[in-house]
């Protein structure tokens, strides 16, 4: 069920970004890379068939979570109906479920708590076990009329999420819901609601609820806050991009603040201290957490709405570095919102197959964030200067223990993890890869 938070965000999702005219900026004192950014990826720690049965005939299986546990490395399979889980550094299989699960995607990243993972998957709530694959509950939303949203959100040994009409049933409205950690045994679970909101109450305004963050405020009051694209009854038309703050402690809205006119949130927002992070409005603003106060906006020319799609936001020292879904990254001061630096991976750029990012795909190492490009390269980017190095498979490698030759293998549509030992795992549709970082001595 497509919901109404982010609706707006899919339709604009497939549009491509245009060939604006920006001019690439930089520091005046730049980082200056190693002159060799673009190297061949032709050897692994180990490598795994996704499917032996199928592998020979080049049959892809995205992998499109991998997560970390312990000694284990775990994957997603979506096509395969599962998870399997490897030994982080032999490669071997410790367990895998896969057939007994659903074969549809998980929207959003699970939750990792103790030796559990907890996810929602079509207005479901799954609990499973990290160290044996089994899964421990299952528990479809029990009222009929309502729908659980696809995320979840931990903080605190408690678990938000969100319920709005299912099958167009009346009257509209979104309504939070949280449990603890503790209370997930069998069904049925007790969720508790709490800050319910109903159109029919605001004009026919339909409000959606992104994904929270959470505060404590100088009361000492814990808060949870999160964006809202609102619109009108047809679902087409936006009244307006709202941020609210609810204290959960007093049980009651603290401050709610527009923040535009037009457009979609990125999903998720960051929030460090006393600062609110969003990307709306093909801009990126920064607001009080104490207050909802707008601090800064960005120079929205370095901005388009394809940000709200890629692989997010990312605080590293002083900057916020955003990478979008099409051609365009940019870092941000993140006290002052200046543009310190921006590249258009247009078509003349010679670092051009760096563009393009997904969620799942991106993380942090030795001060480098490290995502996969549209063009299915491993990308390592400094967030000093914006510059990159790129990391690409082989053309047409052979694999000689199936026999096989690949026909340009790329890592495009796959999640990505790396380890603190610098070790990343990943996929490119026919095998679970290990690799070291290759750029970790440089």
């Amino acid at each position: 069920m497509y919901k109404l938070t982010f609706i707006l965000s899919v339709s604009l999702f497939l549009f491509s970004c245009s060939d604006d005219d920006f001019i690439e900026t930089r520091d005046p004192n730049p980082v200056i890379e190693e002159p060799i950014n673009e190297s061949l990826i032709d050897s692994f720690l180990w490598t795994v068939p996704i499917d032996s049965s199928t592998i020979r005939n080049r049959t892809h299986n995205i992998a499109r979570h991998a997560l970390l546990h312990g000694d284990l490395v775990i994957f997603h399979t979506p096509s395969l109906a599962g998870w399997v889980a490897l030994d982080a550094k032999t490669g071997e299989t410790v367990w895998d479920n896969r057939g007994q699960l659903n074969r549809s995607e998980i929207v959003d990243t699970p939750i990792q708590h103790g030796d559990n993972l907890y996810y929602m998957r079509t207005s479901s709530f799954l609990k499973l076990n990290m160290n044996t694959g089994i899964l421990e509950l299952k528990e479809l939303w029990p009222v009929k009329t309502e729908f659980q949203n696809n995320y979840s959100t931990l903080d605190d040994g408690i678990i938000y999420n969100t319920i709005d009409p299912f099958n167009n049933a009346v009257p509209d409205f979104v309504e939070w819901v949280r449990i603890s950690v503790d209370e997930i045994a069998t069904p049925p679970l007790n969720w508790t609601r709490f800050n319910r909101y109903v159109a029919a109450d605001n004009e026919e305004v339909f409000r959606g609820s992104g994904q929270p963050n959470f505060f404590t405020d100088a009361n000492a009051h814990k808060n949870m806050i999160y964006p809202s694209n609102n619109r009108t009854a047809d679902l087409i038309n936006t009244v307006n991009n709202t941020v609210t703050s609810f204290d959960l402690d007093a049980d009651t809205i603290k401050w709610h603040k527009k923040v535009s006119n037009f457009g979609a949130f990125s999903t998720p927002s960051l929030i460090e201290e006393d600062r609110l992070y969003y990307l709306v409005d093909s801009s990126m603003i920064c607001l009080s957490s104490e207050t909802g106060d707008q601090l800064w906006k960005a120079d929205s020319k370095y901005f388009d709405e394809t940000f709200a799609f890629g692989a997010g936001m990312h605080i590293v020292g002083n900057k916020i570095v955003a990478i979008g879904r099409n051609q365009k990254n940019v870092g941000v001061d993140k006290f002052t919102g200046e543009v310190k630096w921006f590249v258009d991976y247009d078509a003349n750029h010679p670092d051009r197959l760096a563009k393009g990012s997904q969620q799942f795909s991106t993380d942090l190492y030795q001060g480098r964030i490290y995502y996969i490009s549209g063009w299915g390269q491993l990308v390592s980017l400094n967030p000093e200067s914006g510059s990159v190095r790129r990391y690409y498979l082989p053309d047409r490698p052979y694999i000689e223990e199936y026999d096989i030759q690949l026909f340009e293998p790329w890592f495009k549509f796959n999640g990505m993890t790396i380890s603190d030992d610098g070790i990343i795992y990943l996929s490119e549709g026919l095998r679970f890869l290990a690799l070291e970082v290759p750029d970790k001595d440089l």
